[in-house]
């Protein structure tokens, strides 16, 4: 290596400088290493598309021949344009561009070293002129020392297509990521991502995606609107990250009652986001955010965008720089959810757990309705019978809605007020359009009701009539799991009872246990009244915990089914 002598000047004397080299290729490629996986290879491709205003994109994905191709119908490029893009890789042409993705002109290479080769073929929209095919061969770019050239043709075999640029990945590389990529994937990274622009630009995306059996799932998608209830726009200022932008709604709930909104953060200007979920494991280490903030604003509750002026984007996409920024950005948003979102967040938890319960009492019932047209539980109808009060009618406590579930006979499986207190009906507009219920109830009329911890609105559904009733309450100053009131035909279910809250998290095992729960009360209720009857309780009571046990062990690798 060698070594120059560089005169600086008359009174400072001279100094030696080194020369530093190193292989260029190789250089490139570490530069590529941003890009780990052939999704963000993908995505970076979309983003560039959407940057030169396409509103059509093709993605073809096929595992079996490890292929990927990426098309729109943007602006494309020149060879030129494209040339001189070349000499200047690793510097945005777009940095000062607000309404662009791009900030740090590494989406040419992007793939390099993610497959054995690849192509980037485009012409300018409405040119008369030919595609131009520019071919990057991985390991050829790897043994370049000097300058780097990659050898380009004219396409003149490409006519009459609707797209004018296409990018394409031979021989790609495979590993878990890769495996696990799928239309879905697919959807929800480039809708986490640039949904704001999808939206704006009314940009449709078409994936067909060839998994390793050579199945083919096709589908196409376009931005996703928000459709749950928008709250307030809120600004907070913040002397370390400038002024953050509060845009959320809390999401509207699937037909299981069900929340699932995603809410992404970003920088102001930029209408590049991802997920907040991606920034909370940044900062989890951290003291910068408090305790109940991750878990609400990643429960689902809530979806919309949070951006903040001074952030920065790490060049891999999806982090922050950490530095004060970052640090400001967390206290604004501590801020807000003080100040704003906690009040929604445990509102919703609460509708959200109610609406749960009452839900899974429902099926619990007409699980049960074929329960006991069994020879073995026949006699629990008569024990029904026996209960002085029902739920509906002259001899019944009055429902607090007249909405009604579509079915077959009319039975009162209602939503009704827990633990003693009645509540006022909503004045909401319910989602399901229903009839009235008859007024005219007939004597033998036996109804279900299921009731929530807090009370709400009573639904009757149409079903067999049968008179029992359920209460979802917190049964304070109880330790019993459950507790029968057989004049009016109540079950109490303590909602605070250990195994009711170690089968919390699923659906199906708070059900199982409901009906476990249901058909001891009322076995029970065949035993006369006494010792015997005690016994058996405590008898049945030791029972439950080792089925709770049962179901645990049974289904771990399905918590939340």
């Amino acid at each position: 290596m060698s070594t120059a002598t560089v005169e600086l000047s008359p009174t400072s004397g001279t100094r030696n400088l080194s020369r530093v080299a190193y292989p260029l290729g190789i250089g490139l490629l570490r530069f590529a290493e941003d890009y780990r996986t052939l999704p963000l290879v993908i995505f970076e491709q979309v983003q560039n598309a959407l940057d030169v205003n396409a509103t059509k994109i093709w993605i073809y994905v096929d595992q079996k021949k490890n292929q990927i191709i990426i098309r729109d119908n943007g602006g494309g490029t020149s060879r030129e344009n494209f040339d001189r893009a070349l000499t200047s890789c690793l510097v945005s042409s777009k940095i000062d561009v607000t309404d662009k993705f791009g900030r740090f002109g590494q989406g040419l290479i992007s793939p390099l070293g993610k497959c054995k080769r690849n192509t980037f073929i485009s012409k300018l929209r409405g040119s008369s002129d030919h595609f131009v095919e520019w071919e990057f061969v991985t390991e050829d770019i790897r043994r370049q020392v000097g300058e780097i050239y990659i050898p380009n043709r004219l396409r003149r075999d490409i006519r009459d297509v609707e797209w004018n640029t296409e990018v394409r990945l031979y021989e790609t590389t495979t590993d878990a990521i890769t495996r696990r990529m799928s239309t879905e994937s697919l959807r929800s990274g480039i809708i986490e991502r640039y949904n704001v622009v999808l939206l704006k630009h009314k940009v449709v995306v078409f994936v067909d995606f060839v998994d390793e059996d050579g199945e083919l799932a096709r589908g196409s998608f376009s931005g996703r609107a928000y459709t749950g209830k928008q709250l307030t726009d809120e600004f907070i200022d913040d002397p370390a990250c400038g002024m953050s932008y509060f845009r959320l709604w809390l999401a509207q709930a699937d037909q299981r009652g069900r929340r699932r909104g995603v809410v992404k953060v970003g920088i102001v200007n930029n209408p590049y986001t991802f997920a907040l979920s991606k920034m909370l494991r940044q900062v989890k280490d951290e003291d910068w955010l408090l305790p109940d903030v991750a878990e609400a604003l990643s429960s689902g509750v809530f979806e919309g965008e949070i951006v903040g002026t001074k952030l920065e984007l790490h060049v891999g996409r999806e982090k922050f720089i950490a530095n004060e920024a970052l640090r400001g950005f967390c206290t604004a948003i501590n801020a807000w959810f003080v100040g704003v979102g906690s009040s929604y967040y445990e509102e919703t938890v609460k509708t959200q757990t109610e609406e749960r319960y009452v839900r899974l009492g429902i099926q619990t019932l007409e699980r049960f309705q074929s329960v006991i047209k069994t020879e073995a539980f026949a006699g629990l109808l008569g024990v029904i019978k026996s209960f002085k009060i029902g739920s509906v009618g002259t001899r019944h406590t009055k429902p607090d809605d007249t909405k009604v579930l579509e079915g077959e006979e009319f039975t009162g499986t209602a939503v009704g007020g827990g633990a003693g207190k009645e509540k006022e009906p909503s004045k909401d507009p319910d989602p399901v359009a229903v009839p009235k219920p008859p007024t005219d109830e007939k004597p033998e009329h036996h109804p279900l009701v299921v009731d929530s911890p807090s009370g709400g609105l009573r639904v009757p559904v149409k079903r067999n009539s049968l008179g029992l009733r359920f209460n979802h309450s917190l049964m304070e100053g109880s330790d019993d799991l459950w507790q029968l009131d057989a004049e009016a035909g109540v079950l109490h279910i303590n909602i605070r009872h250990p195994h009711w809250v170690a089968c919390e998290s699923s659906d199906r095992r708070l059900e199982e246990l409901q009906l476990h729960i249901l058909i001891h009360a009322l076995v029970l209720q065949t035993i006369p009244r006494g010792d015997w009857r005690d016994t058996s309780r405590l008898t049945l009571a030791e029972l439950i915990g080792p089925f709770v046990g049962l179901m645990l062990a049974g289904r771990k690798k399905n918590s939340t089914d």
